[in-house]
């Protein structure tokens, strides 16, 4: 029984330390647990919008053309945008 319950405390722990491990992104691109796109409006092709992205994004004041393009810097007037 003792045997069963380590066993069980050391699956647990790894599998809460795999979950807080931080994802690897690319270039400029940061991970998000639920972030809308609508933030990489400004200065980037149009890129369908949604409201929930688990992921990989661009970092503020960056975005993307493509989903499988990489970060590039906005070219944007507005200040909210960058």
């Amino acid at each position: 029984m003792k045997l069963l319950l380590a066993f069980l405390f050391i699956s647990l722990s790894v599998v809460l330390a795999t979950a807080q491990t931080p994802q690897q992104c690319g270039e400029n691109e940061a991970w998000f647990d639920c972030e809308s796109s609508s933030r990489n409006d400004c200065g980037c092709a149009g890129i369908a919008k949604a409201d929930c992205i688990i992921g990989c994004m661009c970092k503020n004041g960056y975005c993307r053309d493509s989903w499988s393009s990489p970060c590039k810097k906005r070219e944007c007037a507005h200040p909210f945008y960058n």
